[in-house]
């Protein structure tokens, strides 16, 4: 009588991360996170696939990106600990749960200091914009630590400019931090205030690591064939990490030891032929255009994935978006060359970042200066509804919302002048179009 043999695929990195997880699960105290570090070990130990990359990591149910970073900084420092080398299968078989702990708490060591480096940043920030009063003044002894030292003269102070201090020690750290001689970098920007970002530097003996970012609703794109994101995580030469992006679909950053992150200078902004059609018709190409115009990355890759050529209007919005917006035309015909195109490009950026100087702003600032607007007025909220419409641009709507400052007004107008409505419109918007007109008679009337 034959019997059944069951044969099972163990991987390095799978391994040590049920390892760390189960540590992790004995040492918690409270109950709900015990319950989650449970159902994500569970979870690990029932993934069929290789764990190679944070990526391959939060694809496993449970397992989100906190959990995940943290399980790379364990294995980072596990590394580190075996001479720069990953350790093989039989090492790892080998670890204690000390040599577990031992791994914890040189990966908390590291997130401390990243979270000291942050209080200490706002409460030097807190005291730069602090008021003081006419005869008191905020200075740091040897020691750094901040004191209150009264003087002896009063100073008088204006409504118009108050007194504020700025300690030295601040001061010499944002000096530090600069490459340039200015820590702002203006953009341009077609609102009336200009961003502004501050700048980090990176050199090559604080050992960067460059991760090729993808917006996390690019990567689901055609659900029938595979997207760039499944082409790209099959290679192991680079990292891939996937967020949500305020501008591009696809951005470089140069990470840190210390965990923090600058944004490298290329932009790629992917699109089909369907994509760039919907856009332009919907009105959103001029407002991805004006957000990479605002983003302060120099190289700005406009790539059109299509075997084939787009029609007249298509080409002709490359065509401008080449000469007149400055950006780079990278054509790719299908995901698997963009993937292509894409690693190539993040291979170069590794490169540069191991032997020179790195200089570019914050991941997080990037995200939050640039990200979407919200309407904050009605006539935002209208121009919004507007832009619904096919065919309309943000300009057609701006316009329509000029003449006719609400939805009331507009129907009013439609519901006076009958079926010559559509006609009366064009005369008194003449930058609208006869499909448009019908199209806004038909919404409101019929």
């Amino acid at each position: 009588m034959s019997k059944r043999v069951t044969v099972k695929i163990e991987h390095s990195k799978n391994v040590f991360f049920e390892k760390v997880l189960k540590q992790q699960h004995q040492e918690q105290e409270d109950r709900k996170l015990k319950y989650v570090l449970h159902k994500a070990h569970e979870n690990l130990k029932k993934c069929p696939f290789e764990i190679r990359n944070i990526v391959d990591l939060k694809n496993v149910q449970g397992i989100g990106e906190n959990i995940a970073l943290k399980l790379e900084e364990t294995w980072s420092v596990a590394c580190q600990e075996n001479n720069g080398q990953e350790p093989n299968l039989k090492t790892i078989k080998k670890f204690t749960s000390e040599d577990c702990k031992r791994f914890i708490n040189g990966r908390k060591s590291n997130t401390e200091r990243m979270k000291d480096a942050k209080r200490q940043e706002k409460l030097q920030k807190s005291i730069s914009a602090k008021v003081i009063n006419d005869d008191e003044f905020v200075s740091t002894d040897e020691d750094g630590n901040i004191r209150k030292t009264t003087s002896s003269k009063n100073i008088s102070k204006t409504k118009s400019q108050p007194l504020i201090a700025r300690p030295p020690i601040l001061l010499q750290r944002m000096r530090s931090d600069i490459s340039s001689s200015s820590n702002t970098l203006p953009t341009s920007s077609s609102s009336s205030e200009p961003l502004s970002f501050r700048i980090l530097t990176c050199k090559p003996y604080e050992q960067p690591t460059v991760y090729l970012i993808a917006d996390n609703r690019e990567h689901r794109n055609n659900p029938r064939l595979k997207s760039v994101i499944e082409h790209l995580v099959k290679q192991t030469e680079i990292r891939v990490d996937i967020r949500s992006l305020s501008v591009g679909d696809y951005i470089w950053v140069c990470r840190k030891i210390d965990g923090s992150e600058i944004v490298m200078d290329w932009v790629v902004e992917r699109k089909t032929w369907d994509d760039l059609q919907s856009s332009i018709r919907g009105g959103r190409y001029d407002e991805q255009k004006a957000r990479l115009r605002m983003a302060p990355m120099k190289n700005r890759v406009y790539l059109i994935e299509a075997h084939n050529k787009g029609d007249v209007a298509c080409e002709q919005a490359v065509a401008s978006t080449l000469s007149n917006g400055g950006y780079l035309i990278q054509r790719c015909a299908d995901t698997r060359d963009t993937a292509a195109f894409l690693k190539e490009l993040t291979i170069r950026l590794m490169n540069k970042a191991a032997v020179e100087e790195i200089s570019g702003v914050p991941f997080n600032q990037l995200q939050s200066l640039l990200q979407k607007k919200k309407a904050e007025t009605v006539k935002d909220a209208w121009i919004r509804q507007l832009m619904v419409c096919p065919g309309m641009s943000q300009s057609r709507a701006e316009a329509v919302a000029d003449r006719f400052p609400s939805m009331i007004s507009l129907l009013k107008f439609f519901r006076s002048n009958g079926d010559d409505a559509p006609i009366r419109l064009l005369h008194i918007l003449p930058q609208l179009t006869r499909p448009i007109s019908r199209n806004l008679f038909k919404f409101f009337i019929q």
